[in-house]
């Protein structure tokens, strides 16, 4: 339980830290390519506002696994197709609770003797901008 969340099964903040660290290390020693993919559920807070935390809690589930079964190991140019591809399954998930759920998806791909930090920074302001240019989509970091 200290490394996922008990609803979801996803990473805890902590243990997302510990294996981007752990990643990190890994594309230092084989060059590997990283990216980092920051997903972030549009109108959120309405959800639970208007159906209550328990469907809240629903939608999360439904987003955990949906993001479960599109991550896998991607190069750089296809980073950006696998946010498209789990935006685009979200958006339309049959199992979804609530009608029209979104997601905001900002991209970052690790650069030449870029450090953990740095590719989390540009990953959470791709974030902002797709926010920023009106939910549901996504944005790769330059």
């Amino acid at each position: 339980l200290a490394h996922t969340d008990a609803l979801t099964g996803l990473y805890t903040r902590r243990a997302y830290d510990q294996h981007l660290a752990r990643e990190w290390r890994r594309v230092q020693r084989n060059g590997a390519p990283l990216s980092v993919l920051l997903v972030d559920a549009d109108h959120f807070k309405a959800v639970n506002d208007q159906h209550g935390h328990a469907m809240g809690d629903q939608v999360l589930q439904v987003l955990a696994s949906v993001l479960q079964e599109g991550a896998r190991d991607t190069d750089a140019t296809s980073a950006a197709g696998v946010a498209e591809r789990i935006r685009s399954q979200i958006a339309q998930a049959e199992a979804m609770p609530v009608a029209a759920v979104t997601v905001s998806i900002g991209v970052a791909t690790l650069q030449a003797q870029e450090r953990p930090d740095s590719l989390q920074h540009r990953a959470d302001q791709a974030l902002y901008m797709a926010k920023s240019q009106g939910r549901n989509r996504v944005v790769s970091a330059p």
